[in-house]
């Protein structure tokens, strides 16, 4: 066996110009990933899908109704190819990196400069899944089996976290201690979601930690004591 080494950042796309070249399918799929980054997304292909018709339609998208050509690639960050073809995909990356942006060949690892990974989203917090390209179809099941998992208040919890630190930090009394964090507000936070506690319990538990703070070892006021702990 040998390991592969992948990298994982988290990139701001507001306001970017994304290019997917392609029309079936497998550019649908990456065009809802990306609806919600707030890119401007170009697609390029002589024929689009229904859902992405619907989606120019609306005005979330732009539609270049033809082949590819070299300068659809001007302006772009990242670029998506949804071809189906090798060759073209060594094209498009090579045209990518003179116009300064990256790509992501769906299925083709080895024409990626990036992957893009399977996410699950509560509020603030985004859990990613990656098998660096080697299977998508792993990616979205392992995102679905976290999806079912990770409870609908986790991001509430992360909320209030901000609120705290915010509020520390007006008052002068911030510092980065990790084991403050874990023991006085996420631990006894995530006992809370675990057991149907809801943001007001979340905001009496950070109100308590705020005011502990400066304390030696103290801690936010305690959830419910925990049953079986939840797998996540």
């Amino acid at each position: 066996m040998h390991a592969t080494r992948g990298y994982v950042v988290s990139w701001r796309l507001s306001g970017a110009t994304v290019v997917v070249v392609g029309g079936g399918a497998a550019a649908e799929a990456k065009v809802e990933t990306l609806l919600p980054t707030g890119a401007r997304l170009v697609v390029v292909s002589p024929r689009i899908t229904a859902r992405l018709g619907e989606l120019v339609a609306g005005g979330r998208l732009q539609w270049r109704p033809r082949r590819y050509r070299r300068g659809d690639l001007r302006g772009a960050s990242l670029v998506f190819a949804a071809t189906g073809d090798g060759r073209l995909n060594g094209r498009l990356r090579r045209h990518a990196h003179r116009a300064g942006a990256l790509l992501n060949a769906v299925d083709d690892p080895a024409n990626c400069d990036v992957t893009v990974p399977a996410v699950v989203r509560r509020g603030p917090v985004t859990v990613a899944v990656t098998t660096d390209g080697h299977s998508p179809a792993a990616s979205r099941f392992l995102r679905e089996e976290l999806d079912a998992v990770l409870p609908a208040t986790l991001g509430d919890l992360v909320t209030v976290a901000a609120e705290a630190r915010a509020e520390l930090r007006r008052q002068g009394r911030y510092r980065y201690d990790y084991a403050a964090w874990r023991d006085g507000l996420l631990e006894p936070g995530r006992r809370a979601v675990a057991h149907g506690g809801d943001r007001t319990d979340l905001e009496r538990l950070s109100r308590a930690f705020v005011l502990s703070w400066d304390s030696p070892g103290a801690t936010a006021l305690e959830a419910p004591a925990p049953a079986p702990a939840p797998a996540w």
